[in-house]
């Protein structure tokens, strides 16, 4: 049976990758490409930190790192919101368009927000390296080899 990965992104999106042709698909001479075999063509699920990059989705606009606009989680020390469902215990909400990129101007924003500003935690947030917490997708130079085409991004995993 042939197969197909599908990278779950960690925004929620699935990336499918290539085609993977076992021993029953034949090699088209017209086309000089291989077609699957008649079996059903099976899917293997594989975690990715990626996320897809569309601009149509949230978490890759805002480069991975957001601050929840229901409970503001995700703009002090530590705390960092790198999936499409909010960190916080208790708080549920999935990344949208209403909540922030997590920047200096929107952090600086959320501070004066408070009624009391600890400059420290402000530039200790601010200053906070969270590049390892943002893994943007940057394929590699194999990847970069393949057609434009390899890599089909949808929301739902329904179809083939």
């Amino acid at each position: 049976m042939c197969a197909r990965n599908e990278y779950h992104m960690r925004c929620g999106h699935i990336g499918k990758g290539k085609m993977i042709y076992c021993g029953d698909s034949k090699f088209n001479r017209v086309t000089r490409r291989r077609n699957k075999c008649p079996a059903m063509t099976g899917k293997i699920a594989l975690a990715s930190d990626l996320y897809c990059g569309e601009a149509y989705c949230c978490l890759s606009v805002y480069e991975g790192r957001w601050i929840c606009h229901e409970c503001h989680f995700g703009y002090k020390p530590g705390e960092v919101n790198r999936r499409n469902i909010c960190a916080k215990g208790g708080c549920s909400h999935v990344v949208c368009w209403t909540c922030q990129i997590r920047n200096e101007e929107n952090i600086r924003a959320m501070y004066q927000g408070e009624e009391s500003v600890d400059e420290n935690e402000l530039e200790e947030s601010i200053n906070e390296d969270t590049s390892m917490d943002s893994i943007v997708f940057e394929p590699s130079e194999e990847e970069e080899e393949q057609d434009e085409d390899e890599y089909v991004y949808e929301q739902d995993s329904d179809s083939d």
